[in-house]
Formats: structure tokens, sequence, C-alpha cells
């Protein structure tokens, strides 16, 4: 049984995600990871990304003789946020076509699976060979770097998300999908953003031990520029896609990071215990209060 890990990086290294962390999070359990590396023919982009291209090939040799490393060019991606969905969708979907057999598990270059994962999740996914088409990855979301929490209550994820959309972190089943003739895409509607659409019914479980889900660092690296950067571009793009106005628009940096704020709090609730994954341990004992992920910028989550 095979397990192939899919990413997708543009601009790795200015964004302030630990990609690197969370490839090697990946190749502790999978077999081959695919990564879709934005990349342009403009020479002065190339020069810019060429630390995070040097750090990928050399992560590719380190681990030559045990997972597979594919680095898919794409060059449609000067800026990543300037993405129409249909690009992004694209980009997946490239992933998922190299995939011909196994599991193909879709992750995100700022999530990265805990130890627990390099001992149990080949023998997971292994039991649900052979009756589950897709599996769902709940994230644990970093409110700090001492603070962790369920993206969605335990008792929602046993009661009312069993008929619910793929998450964002998912695993296809490639060989059962193709045995019960089942056809599937990367959705062509934007509010399903990079989840997967089924031609038939399928058998989709929501995994419920903390142990196999990822840890979400999505911001926790960023200073306080890069956040207000972010948080403006996000609404930019994905409001965009959905043909909405941009409501950050005219808001100050010291509106945007209060409302960055306010929706932290929304989602900080079911508060977890759990440890930081070895593979960003360094990471996080070199953080500096000038990063999101310190103290939250001595906001109180």
């Amino acid at each position: 049984m095979k397990i192939t890990s899919f990413l997708m990086f543009a601009e790795p290294e200015k964004l302030q995600y630990p990609y690197i962390e969370s490839i090697k999070s990946l190749a502790s359990f999978s077999d081959a990871i695919i990564i879709n590396f934005a990349s342009s023919m403009n020479p002065d982009y190339r020069l810019f990304e060429k630390e995070s291209h040097d750090k990928l090939l050399d992560l590719k040799k380190q681990y030559q003789d045990n997972v597979d490393i594919k680095i898919i060019y794409n060059e449609k991606w000067p800026n990543m946020y300037k993405l129409k969905y249909e690009d992004f969708r694209l980009n997946i979907q490239d992933g998922l076509d190299i995939c011909d057999s196994g599991w193909f598990l879709k992750c995100d270059g700022d999530n990265i699976f805990q130890d627990f994962a390099a001992d149990q999740m080949r023998d997971f996914l292994k039991s649900l060979h052979e009756k589950q088409h897709c599996v769902s990855f709940p994230r644990i979301n970093v409110i700090n770097r001492q603070k962790f929490c369920l993206n969605f209550s335990q008792e929602d994820s046993k009661i009312t998300r069993l008929n619910k959309p793929l998450t964002d972190i998912y695993a296809l089943n490639i060989d059962l999908l193709r045995l019960s003739s089942i056809n599937f895409e990367v959705s062509k509607d934007p509010h399903a953003w990079g989840k997967v659409s089924f031609q038939n019914d399928v058998n989709h479980l929501y995994v419920t031990n903390t142990n196999l889900m990822p840890v979400n660092y999505d911001a926790t690296f960023f200073t306080k520029e890069r956040l207000i950067d972010f948080w403006k571009k996000t609404h930019e793009a994905y409001e965009t896609s959905l043909t909405r106005k941009n409501h950050t628009i005219g808001m100050s940096d010291v509106e945007i990071i209060n409302e960055y704020v306010n929706y932290r709090r929304r989602k900080s609730v079911g508060l977890i215990d759990i440890s930081h994954p070895s593979y960003v341990i360094n990471k996080i004992d070199n953080m500096s209060p000038d990063q999101w992920g310190y103290d939250n910028f001595a906001n109180n989550l």
C-alpha cells in the first residue's frame, strides 16, 4: 500500500511557513511526496526563490533512498494571491493525476504531523484500504507557543460531521475509488476551495484520534508586517474568487490586526493538551516577541 503526499508552495521563504518541517513530517510515513512548486519565467523571481528551491533539492537528495520526492515546476504562479480559483484547483489536480495507486494525501505546507503519525499513519490507512474511499484529517490549531485548540469540537466530529464535505487535509483511496468506478476531481466550486467532488456517494471517515491530526502553524511564525499583508491578501484572494468586495480595503494596520485577533479568538475554543512535533521544536524554541505565535503580539488569546 502506497502513500503519496501532496503539497503546494509559492514563495515559502518570504511567506514564513515551516515548509521544510512539514515535508520532514510527511517523509516519516510517506512513500512519495509531490511538491507543486511555484516558479516563474521571471529571472528575478527565480533568484528570490533560489533559497527555498535549494532546500527542496537538498531534501530530495537526503530522502532519496526512502521517499520519492517529485517537484512539479508550476509556471502559472507569479504571485499566489493573484491566482484565480481555477488555477488553484488545477494545481492540486496536477498532483492528483500523477498519483496512480494507494492513498493520495493532500496537505498544506504550514501543517506538520505529530510524531505519532510516523508509527501510526500507515497502519491506520492500511486498516481502511478496503472500505473507506476518503478520510478527513481535522487540524489542531496553534494559538501560540503554549496553547493549542481543535478546529472543531469532538462532539461535533462524532455527530454532525459524518456527511459534511472534506476538510482541507484529506486522503483519497485511489485504489478503492477506481475499483468502485467512482469518478472524482478537485471541485470546480470555489466555495469548496481545493476539496474533491465525487460522482457518487462515498464512504467518508472523519478522524477523531488527535494523534493523527496535523498541527496547523498557519501564522505562527509571522511578523506583524507579514500578518497584516497576509490577512489583507487572503481576503483579496478569497472574496474576489466569490465575487465579493474585499472588506479590508481602507482598513488601517491596527484595524487589520484587531480583526485578525478577533477572528482567532472565535476559533480558539476547545483547548487541547499536546506537544509540538519534534520537527518544529527548534523553530519554536527560537521564536521572538515579534512573531505572532510567541504571545500573539501581547493580545490575550
